[in-house]
């Protein structure tokens, strides 16, 4: 779950996607092993994301819709004592504005450490992140890319069938920025399936979240906006348990509210849609 920049979209995560099932060769499999437990140090894993989002906001003078795109590669490595490193071996963000296309350089974030607490559940904490590029600030909270990527295994072990609720609650504060966000995830174990050979089993998950985050708008030096937003999401993961590795993820969702400029003496409302798309590629 990712809180959300005023007036532009989250960049991965509260949520993420349903769209991208052809990708998946799943085929029926013999019953998985129990084990519900992330793999312990070792190797670096990478995933490929993407993400595709349809910001709309309302103002007085009509609406402007706000297509961005997010494309990237990301790298996880877990180390003793459920700590971890992660960073982007590669990404590109995109938002067509009423100004025009806007692609922002991203070369000085790459392999920039983002420092996180991982334990063996999959319960991901930020410890730090990278300093971003101004021209990112628009994009979303990219420092929290992280702190939501992997299934939150339960404490029973999994089995076709089972069903557990997981809250995730956040709080995040900078100089100028605060956030909270709070997302409730219920889960069940749908069915066992195989990825390219690897036994694996397949979640489904349903999230109810809100959020909100009072801070700079960003390129309007001086301005602050508050913005309350509250919506749903629906997808699955694909766990294996032998190896103890996430495979894949997928999310769809979306989310609305109110944003306000008191500078601007201006409320208007913003919904986003978005998909999201994760897949394990070594």
């Amino acid at each position: 779950m990712t809180p959300v920049a005023p007036l532009l979209p989250p960049s991965h995560t509260m949520s993420r996607t349903l769209a991208a099932i052809a990708l998946l060769s799943f085929a029926a499999a013999a019953p998985a092993a129990a084990q519900n437990t992330y793999a312990p140090a070792g190797d670096t894993l990478r995933y490929h994301e993407t993400q595709k989002t349809s910001v709309v906001i309302t103002m007085p003078q009509g609406e402007l819709q706000v297509p961005v795109e997010q494309d990237a590669t990301l790298a996880v490595v877990r180390f003793p004592g459920d700590s971890a490193h992660a960073w982007f071996d590669a990404l590109a963000l995109s938002a067509t504005t009423p100004q025009g296309e806007q692609k922002p350089p991203t070369d000085a974030l790459l392999h920039q450490p983002y420092r996180l607490g991982f334990d063996s559940r999959g319960h991901v904490k930020l410890i730090a992140a990278p300093t971003f590029p101004e021209a990112l600030a628009s994009f979303g909270d990219l420092s929290n890319e992280f702190t939501d990527l992997f299934l939150r295994l339960p404490a029973k072990p999994l089995r076709v069938g089972l069903t557990w609720t997981d809250t995730l609650t956040r709080t995040d504060s900078t100089n100028d920025r605060k956030a909270n966000a709070t997302a409730i995830s219920d889960y069940t174990v749908e069915k066992d399936t195989v990825v390219n050979g690897t036994p694996a089993l397949l979640v489904r998950m349903t999230q109810r979240a809100n959020v909100h985050v009072d801070g700079p708008v960003p390129n309007q030096p001086g301005m602050r906006s508050d913005a309350t937003m509250e919506g749903t999401t629906t997808g699955f993961y694909v766990y294996a348990p032998k190896p103890g590795r996430m495979l894949a993820r997928r999310r769809t969702g979306k989310l609305s509210g109110d944003v306000n400029i008191p500078a601007a003496g201006m409320t208007m409302k913003q919904a986003i849609d978005y998909t999201n798309t994760v897949d394990l590629v070594k």
